[in-house]
C-alpha cells in the first residue's frame, strides 16, 4: 500500500515540475554573479564588489583603461560593452587573487623589464629622457601610471605561469614519467636449447 501510493508520487509530474523550478531559482541564486552594478547603489562611488570589498569606480576604469593597453574603445555595442566589463572584472579578481598569494613584482623586476625594452634605448643603451618622452609625450600618461600598469601586467604574466605549472596529471602518467627517469631494469637471459624440452 505505501510503495504504491510512493511510486504514484514519483511519476506525478506536477511534484517534477515543482522540484525542477525551485532546483532552477536556487541555481540562479547561487550562481548569480555578485559583482557589477547591483552593489553601486548603495555607495556612490562604488561599481561594485570583489571578493566582499568595494571597487571604486576610479579603481574600476583605471582597471578597464589598463586592460585595453591605453586604447579606450567606444563601441555601442551592448555586447562589447558587457564584454570588456566582464573582462575588466576578471582582470581585478585575477590581481586580487594573486596579492592574496603574496605574487609580488619588485621593483628590481619592473625596472630590468622596462631596461630590456628596445624601445626606450637609444643606441643599444636604456635612455630614460626618450623613455619619458615617449611615455608623456606619444601616450599622453604620466610614468608612475605606466609603471603602475606594467607592474599589474607582470603579475598577470606570473599568475598564468603558476597556473601553467599546477596543472594536474593523473597519478598513473606521474608514476610513468618518474620510472621513465629512474628505474633500472636488470635482464637475465637463459639459454634452454630444444633437446632438453
Amino acid at each position: 500500500m505505501m510503495i504504491s501510493k510512493f511510486n504514484k508520487l514519483i511519476h506525478n509530474k506536477i511534484i517534477w515540475a515543482v522540484f525542477a523550478i525551485i532546483i532552477s531559482l536556487a541555481m540562479i541564486g547561487f550562481f548569480a554573479p555578485s559583482g557589477g552594478d547591483r552593489n553601486a547603489a548603495r555607495e556612490p562611488n562604488s561599481a561594485g564588489t570583489l571578493f566582499g570589498e568595494s571597487v571604486t569606480r576610479d579603481a574600476f576604469n583605471r582597471a578597464r583603461l589598463f586592460n585595453q593597453s591605453f586604447q579606450n574603445q567606444r563601441s555601442n555595442s551592448i555586447e562589447d560593452q558587457e564584454r570588456i566589463r566582464e573582462e575588466t572584472w576578471q582582470r581585478l579578481a585575477i590581481l586580487a587573487s594573486a596579492r592574496q598569494r603574496g605574487i609580488v613584482v619588485t621593483d628590481r623586476e619592473l625596472s630590468e623589464t622596462i631596461q630590456r625594452d628596445p624601445t626606450f634605448a637609444t643606441n643599444g643603451a636604456f635612455d630614460r629622457r626618450r623613455y619619458q618622452q615617449l611615455i608623456e609625450g606619444r601616450m599622453r600618461i604620466r610614468v608612475g601610471t605606466f609603471e603602475q600598469y606594467l607592474r599589474e601586467e607582470l603579475m598577470l604574466r606570473k599568475m598564468t605561469a603558476l597556473v601553467g605549472q599546477s596543472l594536474w596529471i593523473s597519478p598513473y602518467e606521474l608514476e610513468r614519467s618518474v620510472a621513465r627517469l629512474t628505474d633500472l631494469f636488470t635482464i637475465h637471459l637463459v639459454a634452454i636449447p630444444y633437446s632438453t624440452l
